[in-house]
């Protein structure tokens, strides 16, 4: 009996003890239960303050499409969430199956070398490549007002110093295609690749955004409203945090305002004419640009038979170019690029002495004098005339806490050189660099280290380009003797001298 005893003593108390345990148990507030873990809390949803984006890209254009592209392609950084916000709710798609595809717009961009290339690490060149891409290998340039030319030539150029110089059977300068393709095969690319850490939402509008602040006020007051994070809030009244936010969102960035990012800005008071036009056939495979009072007038070519027009003007000429009949149209195109304007008698004087001593220089480089010949237009697609305004557009910083800028967000440059979208393809491949270097070193993605690095790159490669280009615009704008000299025989001085050739072109070319 006493040995049946003690047991029964413990298991009643036993039995006690755990009564009362159910009695206070019963007494706490119950949690939810999710998953295998039995009383976890869920888990915050992403773009929570608890629980925010690591990046989010707000612009889904052409540079905003290949930054995300290019972040959720990079393995350092396949566990950092990305949200590629993209104010259309229409996405260009590429053609696919017996779909037609579609006549060649009058949106196009000549792409450098080192975009392709870029383009191509990104996995969407050989699909562009393969609807409507046009490689061109020389560049003639000339003006209007002596017998000054100069021929930029991709052969002269150490293929080495090309980017994916591979990807092409012979050397090329550029290649030109159109925007609308581009995009499509980002957003193809993004879709395909099924990323999970990459989101696209369409049709998304941001109306407001914030940058990280300590929640106080002017008058030194805590309000509550401190936030380690950048923010943005959408028109439908969704707020997301981010611990890095991206403007790729054009050159009137919603996202450089709200970062309080001042610019500077200059109107040219000139408008660019585009339109898609019937050449005859190029089989020189170049483009031609010539230099006008008004403003340069360029041919880029689509394919042997077809070419995309660009020609700055006043805006007046713009309106008057728009409006004519087609036929007065492509008489004034060939008109622009054939008619042989007054020239200075003393600046052909100069020219022909000076152009005694730079044939000299050209044998001893073996480059001889190309005569410039563009092909006369033929035809005009309808409804391809369009017009818009030119300005430049420079942010003073390109970063802070927790924002960067890419692409026109950052720099808005004259198109007389093509180099507007490679910039920010530029911007983009060096972002990406930058946050992967960051997590390298175990730092955030938004590590202000990290993109003062960036920043302080981009502009080494981009502030020389817009001065450039800025410089040419106003160079070629001047009609006094002294520079109209001066440009005549800087211009057959750097075509004569092959190494500074060279330099120029391996500079634009990255």
């Amino acid at each position: 009996r006493s040995f049946c005893y003690f047991p029964l003593l413990h298991f009643n108390v036993i039995i006690y003890r755990l009564s009362m345990l159910t009695t206070v148990v019963r007494g706490l507030p119950r949690l939810p239960c999710s998953g295998r873990f039995l009383c976890s809390a869920p888990a915050a949803a992403l773009g929570s303050r608890e629980n925010p984006f690591d990046v989010i890209i707000a612009g889904g254009g052409m540079v905003g499409t290949a930054l995300a592209c290019d972040i959720g392609g990079r393995e350092e950084l396949a566990s950092r969430s990305v949200l590629l916000l993209e104010s259309s709710g229409h996405l260009p798609q590429m053609p696919s199956g017996k779909s037609k595809i579609p006549n060649i717009s009058n949106r196009v961009s000549a792409l450098t070398p080192g975009s392709v290339s870029f383009l191509n690490d990104l996995g969407v060149w050989s699909s562009i490549e393969k609807v409507r891409a046009q490689p061109f290998s020389r560049m003639h340039v000339w003006e209007q007002v002596c017998r000054s030319t100069i021929t930029f030539d991709a052969g002269s150029v150490d293929p080495l110093s090309i980017p994916g110089y591979h990807l092409h059977s012979s050397p090329i300068m550029g290649v030109v295609t159109e925007n609308w393709l581009v995009h499509a095969a980002l957003n193809q690319a993004l879709m395909e690749r099924n990323s999970p850490n990459v989101t696209l939402k369409t049709g998304a509008r941001v109306k407001a955004a914030s940058l990280p602040h300590d929640g106080v006020s002017a008058s030194g007051i805590e309000d509550g409203s401190a936030c380690p994070w950048s923010t943005v809030t959408l028109d439908d009244g969704s707020v997301l945090h981010c611990r890095l936010l991206v403007g790729a969102d054009g050159p009137n960035s919603l996202i450089r305002k709200s970062a309080g990012i001042d610019t500077v800005s200059h109107q040219y008071k000139q408008s660019a004419v585009v339109a898609t036009l019937q050449w005859e056939k190029n089989d020189q495979a170049a483009a031609y640009q010539r230099f006008l009072p008004t403003g340069p007038i360029a041919l880029l070519p689509l394919t042997d038979s077809m070419a995309s027009l660009v020609w700055t003007t006043t805006p007046e000429h713009a309106v008057e170019l728009c409006e004519m009949d087609a036929e007065k149209f492509l008489h004034s195109i060939n008109s622009a690029f054939e008619l042989k304007f007054s020239q200075n008698p003393a600046i052909e004087k100069v020219n022909d002495a000076i152009g005694c001593i730079l044939e000299s220089i050209r044998s001893s480089y073996d480059t001889p004098s190309v005569e410039a010949s563009c092909p006369r237009v033929i035809g005009l697609d309808e409804g391809s005339r369009g017009s818009f305004p030119l300005f430049l557009c420079h942010a003073k910083d390109y970063v802070d806490k927790r924002v960067a800028l890419v692409g026109d967000a950052a720099h808005r440059v004259h198109p007389l050189a093509g180099q507007g979208v490679n910039l920010g393809y530029g911007d983009a491949r060096e972002l990406t660099s930058a946050i992967v270097q960051a997590v390298k070193e175990g730092q955030d993605v938004g590590s202000l280290r990290h993109l003062e690095d960036y920043e302080s790159k981009r502009l080494w490669h981009v502030l020389p380009v817009m001065g450039a280009i800025h410089g040419l615009k106003h160079l070629y704008g001047a009609s006094s003797m002294p520079v109209e000299l001066l440009r005549s025989v800087g211009l057959q001085f750097t075509d004569a001298t092959l190494p500074i050739k060279a330099e120029i072109m391996a500079h634009v070319m990255k």
